[in-house]
């Protein structure tokens, strides 16, 4: 009803101003003042409220795009490309300190310890089983929810390691939680491991071992199918926040 009445006021207005009595604007009671200043700021209020709510569908919708864009990118993302490079950059680095060792006038012995003792794991025995080469990993893949593929002209070298859990209860492990990173070296060069999503990857494994078993976990890098024939020496270094430690595989 007071929108009615206000519309009419303004109506009335405009006629009077359309009439042509030049720039005088028309006298109105207090009432009528009031009821126009109020009917422009509801209207004012209401063009501000659809700015916003039309601002906020805007914000909400770039937001699902760009976390849509994120997943994609995580889940696509070339894993070998980041690997060469980093392959690279270690192998400069290992080629310093190399140089540097030979100006040296001692060679100082590397000591390796046990993996089980590099990751802290207590009541905890890790024997390493050796390596196969292979194209695809695992082989058999049925009732498996990931493989890894070699990427063209390479193969995998896969390292195996049982892990047993001696304590007298079953325990979890949170080895991704260390954020440690594996190298291994294929005849003295350097491969970084690759980061996978294999449920049995060694380098961020998480699960429960019940006590008195053991589960196998794997370390796997790529290496060319030439190099890959005629391997004769397969070592394991693991980087943490407190250095590089030589890992013995026995």
């Amino acid at each position: 009803m007071k929108k009615k009445i206000v519309n009419c006021i303004l109506v009335s207005m405009t006629t009077i101003l359309l009439a042509g009595c030049g720039n005088k604007i028309p006298e109105m009671d207090e009432t009528s003042r009031k009821m126009v200043v109020e009917y422009a700021a509801d209207v004012v209020r209401e063009h501000d409220l659809r700015r916003a709510s039309r601002l906020m569908e805007v914000d909400a919708l770039q937001a699902a795009l760009e976390e849509e864009a994120r997943l994609e990118a995580v889940f696509t993302k070339d894993y070998s490309i980041e690997m060469k490079e980093e392959e690279s950059d270690s192998e400069e680095a290992s080629n310093n300190e190399e140089k540097e060792n030979n100006n040296g006038s001692e060679e100082t012995e590397i000591v390796k310890i046990p993996l089980s003792e590099a990751l802290s794991l207590t009541d905890t025995e890790i024997t390493y089983k050796g390596y196969e080469v292979v194209k695809s990993y695992p082989q058999d893949s049925e009732n498996v929810y990931f493989t890894m593929d070699a990427t063209a002209g390479n193969d995998l070298i896969v390292l195996k390691f049982d892990i047993t859990n001696k304590a007298q209860s079953d325990k979890t492990y949170d080895i991704l939680s260390q954020k440690v990173h594996f190298k291994i070296i294929v005849d003295g060069e350097s491969k970084n491991a690759l980061t996978t999503m294999l449920l049995n990857d060694l380098s961020n494994y998480m699960g429960t071992i019940p006590s008195g078993t053991t589960e196998q976990l794997v370390l796997a890098c790529e290496v060319p199918e030439e190099k890959a024939k005629s391997i004769t020496e397969v070592a394991l270094s693991m980087k943490a926040s407190d250095g590089t430690i030589a890992i013995a595989l026995e």
